[in-house]
């Protein structure tokens, strides 16, 4: 009997550091909705944040009671990014910061002003549109493995870069010398990765085989990418190496590396045409709140909606759907009723249910049986899904830790923990597996 021949195929996903100039944009925006909600809970804030050079911008509504200083939090936020410098990234001491927000429009706020006193059943969704929720047993916390891999090079090389900021802030203080002396003087040169800066941009292309129920069975990583901004004091050989064991040990935790397979890119500009990069974040490129969609979710599997959610309350569908999407979607994997899942819901502005509830296993489970399980154990009026996953909580949750490193697969967030499903026994057709640990 002839074997039957595998599929395969190359998938690849990336990801973005904290000083990314678009991921700077989200994290001043989530801020800014966390510093609202800190003053009124219940405030209904639409922020967006752009920057260039040493100049930030702020625009959007902000309905609330009491007063927020929105160039306080830009400016906080900013440095604790890690820029300092403008000749190199952004100054928060020095930065021009534009703010142009307001009241919610006078006749979208009509709408917002009910929901503000609505009860949890009628409070209804704050735009129309549609959102989508992912996940696959690939990895243990239901992530794609590729963009898994790439979130994960991005944490572990921002744990490296905190480490190395703080003994260089201890060095500092306790010389009384700038930085930039401290460099020159090669007094740095002890410190693991203090030639490392903010910002920074990774993808791993994974070689995945489809098995024939639709499930997806990632091989090994094919390439690791990963390119950051240094000091001008370091050459790639300096350098090369140590980027390359943070990046492998990614690779271990999920045991994607393989010796014939996989080939490490790192600063591949610099080392095969010696152009640096010491200049990045603001300084480098424009910034701005939601350009950075597929990396906040699920690295190109799965859909998305179009809809950024930083700069938003959880009033606002895009983001408080998607997250509980994403809960419904990880319960139905990490219970054992299907290998991958995707659900689709949408809406339209001022009504609490619904427009659609759609549900696509890939053929690893029953669709039709799938959907009741989900209409049965998820309600996604959005007064339910906020109090559910305590979205207007901000001892649970605030914002601003969603928004760099990805708002899915980091289990401090109450959508990454699966749902104990009510589910009646398995019928004729559907698939029964065992939960996932």
């Amino acid at each position: 009997m002839a074997s039957e021949t595998k599929t395969t195929f190359l998938f690849a996903s990336e990801a973005v550091a904290r000083g990314h100039p678009d991921k700077c944009c989200d994290q001043v925006s989530d801020a800014i909705v966390d510093a609202c909600r800190g003053v009124d809970p219940d405030a209904r804030v639409a922020v967006e944040t752009t920057v260039k050079g040493n100049t930030l911008g702020l625009y959007g509504e902000v309905t609330m009671t009491g007063e927020v200083n929105y160039e306080q939090v830009a400016r906080r936020t900013v440095a604790q990014i890690g820029y300092s410098a403008e000749a190199i990234d952004m100054d928060p001491r020095t930065m021009t910061v534009t703010v142009a927000i307001r009241g919610q429009e006078e006749e979208i706020g009509a709408i917002v002003d009910r929901q503000r006193t609505a009860s949890k059943d009628e409070i209804g969704a704050g735009d129309q549109g549609l959102m989508f929720g992912y996940a696959t047993n690939e990895t243990p916390e239901c992530m794609p493995m590729s963009h898994a891999l790439a979130q994960g090079i991005q944490m572990a090389l921002r744990a490296m870069y905190d480490c190395a900021q703080e003994q260089i802030r201890a060095l500092v203080m306790k010389t009384g010398k700038k930085r930039h002396v401290l460099e020159a003087e090669g007094a740095l040169d002890h410190i693991a990765f203090w030639w490392l800066r903010a910002d920074a941009k990774s993808q791993v292309i994974v070689e995945y085989e489809k098995l024939p129920n639709g499930a997806l069975k990632p091989l090994h990583a094919k390439r690791a990418v990963l390119s950051v901004q240094h000091s001008d004091r370091v050459a790639h050989c300096d350098y090369e190496q140590q980027l390359q064991v943070v990046v492998k040990s990614v690779l271990d935790k999920y045991a994607m590396h393989s010796d014939e397979h996989t080939e490490y890119l790192i600063n591949i500009k610099q080392k095969t045409s010696g152009a640096n990069w010491t200049v990045g974040g603001p300084n480098a490129d424009a910034g701005t709140t939601g350009r950075k969609i597929i990396v906040d979710t699920y690295g190109g599997h799965g859909a998305h909606g179009g809809g950024a959610f930083s700069g938003k309350d959880a009033t606002k569908v895009d983001r408080s759907a998607a997250y509980y999407l994403r809960y419904a979607a990880k319960s139905l994997v990490a219970s054992g009723l299907c290998d991958r899942a995707l659900i689709q819901v949408s809406y339209v502005i001022g009504q609490a249910e619904p427009l659609n509830i759609h549900v696509d296993s890939y053929g690893t489970g029953d669709d039709a049986q799938l959907l009741r399980v989900v209409r049965e154990n998820f309600d996604f009026r959005p007064g339910h899904m906020i109090e559910e996953l305590h979205l207007f909580d901000t001892a649970r949750v605030q914002y601003a830790d969603t928004a760099y490193h990805g708002h899915f697969g980091r289990a401090c967030f109450p959508w990454e923990q699966p749902k104990k499903l009510s589910v009646a026994p398995p019928t004729a057709g559907m698939p029964h597996r065992q939960p996932l640990e």
